[in-house]
């Protein structure tokens, strides 16, 4: 009888560790969304298991967002009043219009009503804007062969990568260019007639690109007029974007 038991409380206790692994040991699902735009956290659980309720909150600063019952659904945080949407079929939180200040991790609990068990998801939402707007500046003295290259964007918070000549550049790739951040470093060559660099700013969500083709501005006549460094430099600029979530 002691076996049998001992054999029960086990169980009983390997069913609430299981519960417990199934509310805190997972990672959060990472979803990105667009500053101003929709995006769906979507739950793995399906309506087809049989589940009573559902509950989506925001875990920091910790706050009940939306509760769905028997196809009901009721709303409580003024924050999102009017940007989110539970979807009862399929128990996805959709938040619109999103804000910088939306970033947070997100959970959803759902419980099946005929065996009491519950089931917890995480999110980790983030929100970026979007990049646009590249465009590259140069500074220095034509003639001379140093010159720095200036890569700006007018919105979005990337990061920046340099190409020459098709070639990803890092840095002190070489002894003529040194990479910072948004900043290239050229010490051009005297034998290198002409080369293109390109600029690429870039977020989890979104990019844009410029280009500037350099001419060998180590063999310029440095006493012909040069009201500015454009007259050294052909710019060309394109712009893509794409993101995670419903845009």
């Amino acid at each position: 009888m002691w076996k049998c038991l001992e054999r029960v409380l086990c169980l009983n206790c390997a069913f609430a560790f299981a519960i417990i692994l199934a509310r805190t040991g997972a990672s959060p699902v990472i979803v990105n969304g667009a500053l101003g735009y929709s995006v769906s956290l979507s739950p793995l659980t399906s309506v087809s298991q049989g589940i009573d309720e559902v509950v989506w909150r925001r875990l920091s600063p910790r706050m009940k967002l939306a509760r769905c019952s028997q196809g009901s659904v009721q709303y409580f945080n003024t924050n999102y009043t009017n940007r989110i949407t539970l979807h009862y079929r399929n128990f996805s939180l959709e938040i619109h219009d999103l804000r910088k200040e939306d970033a947070a991790e997100y959970e959803v609990i759902t419980a099946t009503g005929n065996t009491g068990n519950e089931h917890s998801e995480l999110f980790q939402l983030k929100v970026y804007g979007l990049v646009s707007g590249a465009h590259i500046t140069v500074q220095g003295i034509f003639g001379i062969c140093n010159l720095t290259l200036i890569c700006t964007v007018t919105s979005g918070d990337p990061t920046f990568t340099w190409w020459r000549n098709g070639e990803a550049l890092v840095n002190d790739s070489t002894q003529h260019i040194r990479v910072l951040g948004n900043m290239l470093e050229v010490h051009h060559a005297a034998e290198v007639k002409y080369a293109v660099y390109k600029c690429e700013a870039s977020n989890p969500i979104s990019k844009a690109t410029a280009e500037i083709k350099l001419r060998d501005v180590c063999k310029l006549d440095t006493s012909d007029p040069l009201p500015n460094s454009s007259i050294c430099a052909e710019f060309q600029a394109t712009r893509s974007s794409a993101a995670t979530g419903s845009f």
